[in-house]
């Protein structure tokens, strides 16, 4: 069971190995700059939109008023 194993079968999976530890870290790298070119593509999308502040309050009776522009009320229900 213990046979020694030529030496030329050794250098030959020893190369292969090699190889194929360069191209894991080859995809390792790619894998890690198309992470950072996504995350930029979306942040650049995200940027283009502009989002109003909208300002939410609410008057003393329970009434939800929504301001600048959006004319929406609420009225408070009314329990008889």
């Amino acid at each position: 069971m213990n046979e020694p194993v030529p030496y030329i079968v050794h250098e030959s999976i020893v190369s292969r190995l090699e190889r194929t530890i360069k191209r894991l870290f080859i995809l390792v790298i790619v894998s890690v700059v198309l992470i950072f070119a996504s995350n930029a593509v979306w942040i650049y999308f995200w940027n283009q939109y502009e989002y109003e502040d909208i300002c939410y309050e609410q008057d003393g009776e329970g009434a939800n008023v929504v301001g600048q522009g959006n004319e929406v009320t609420n009225e408070p229900e009314v329990n008889h």
